[in-house]
């Protein structure tokens, strides 16, 4: 692939960026962790307990908000 993980090509002495964001979302597909979801993205808060990342952070607890191990 020509890309990489900042959405960078470059072929040659020629650079482009890549600006595909497929739910208009504000986010572009490499810094969105569900590019066809616009409720998942960076900026999103995590909803407890729906068993999606919301928030594009898989350190953010979803299923295990009291901590004892156990998801809900």
């Amino acid at each position: 692939t020509l890309a990489n993980e900042a959405g960078d090509f470059k072929l040659g002495c020629i650079s482009l960026w890549d600006t595909t964001d497929n739910d208009a979302d504000g986010y572009l597909a490499s810094d969105d962790c569900d590019d066809n979801n616009p409720e998942v993205n960076p900026g999103a808060p995590e909803i407890p307990y729906n068993g999606l990342d919301d928030d594009c952070n898989p350190d953010t607890r979803d299923n295990d908000l009291d901590l004892d191990g156990y998801n809900s």
